[in-house]
């Protein structure tokens, strides 16, 4: 929480005495709204009475292949593993001014986990919206996955996203918080308006989009060969780009201040955008 009220400070700096000179604009309303929600976080977790519930699920997923999640605050963590189930530890933690209005928030705290469309459903956002303001509850999802759910579509207020060894298409959308992906393949489109995007060791595929407001995106890919389309977006923070030497790619570099860069090599298979509108651009 920390590094993203440094990085909100940042751009809130840098919108006041930069002009900006390419395409795109610094959006005011949106890094404003992102600072009333870290704000408000902060607020929300000093000095508070805390209770903490684990709920453990267990989904037959052999005929599944998406999983959907809808969550408001708290972190999610996905990672597979060699079992046809899917299995979802739903992590509740309340903080409240007094212990029996944070025990009543996780009695009265409700969620959905459901199969629709061959797709698994989790949403903890459902009654968020309805909590005093001087309360809060935050719910941490850790789900393991079989190998046959090849589709992600993840949507979150604020927390944190954690990837690890999947396969196929992953969608992101993030107010407020880091998206991290290793050791997967996939064709990624990934929006964050507060917060970093990195991927390590990963393998792109068909086309892939990265934007982010406030924040750096770092992406460390294997392979590149059934990637058409590399696109990174930054409108405060930096750009650092790594793949593969033997990789065939044309690139095009739009750093913050500088002439427009077009890097080829090979025969230039792999179509690389990169723009910042405040910030660097590393691409090796």
């Amino acid at each position: 929480m920390k590094k993203l009220i440094s990085i909100l400070l940042v751009a809130l700096l840098l919108f006041s005495t930069t002009s900006c000179t390419s395409n795109y604009e610094i959006d005011e309303n949106v890094v404003k709204d992102v600072s009333d929600k870290i704000t408000d976080a902060v607020i929300k977790t000093t000095g508070k009475e805390k209770v903490q519930k684990v709920e453990s699920h267990t989904i037959s997923a052999s005929d599944l292949n998406k999983l959907i999640i809808k969550s408001a605050i708290g972190n999610i963590n996905i990672t597979s593993h060699e079992s046809s189930d899917t299995l979802i530890d739903v992590k509740l933690e309340s903080k409240a001014n007094n212990m029996e209005d944070a025990k009543k928030l996780i009695e009265d705290f409700t969620y959905t986990i459901e199969e629709k469309f061959k797709s698994i459903n989790i949403d903890t956002s459902k009654n968020i919206n309805n909590l005093d303001p001087s309360n809060m509850i935050q719910v941490t999802l850790d789900i393991k996955i079989p190998e046959t759910i090849k589709s992600f579509v993840i949507n979150t207020n604020i927390g944190d996203i954690t990837i690890n060894n999947v396969q196929g298409q992953i969608e992101v959308v993030s107010n407020v918080g880091e998206v991290n992906i290793n050791n997967s393949s996939a064709s990624y489109d990934l929006k964050v308006d507060v917060g970093d995007i990195n991927l390590d060791n990963c393998i792109s595929l068909n086309s892939s989009t990265f934007l982010i407001n406030t924040g750096d995106i770092n992406c460390d890919f294997s392979d590149i060969y059934n990637s058409k389309v590399i696109k990174a977006n930054v409108i405060v923070g930096d750009i650092n780009l790594t793949l593969p030497k033997d990789s065939s790619y044309e690139t095009v570099i739009n750093e913050f201040m500088m002439k427009e860069i077009v890097k080829i090599n090979n025969d230039g298979k792999t179509r690389v955008e990169l723009t910042t509108n405040v910030g660097s651009i590393d691409f090796n």
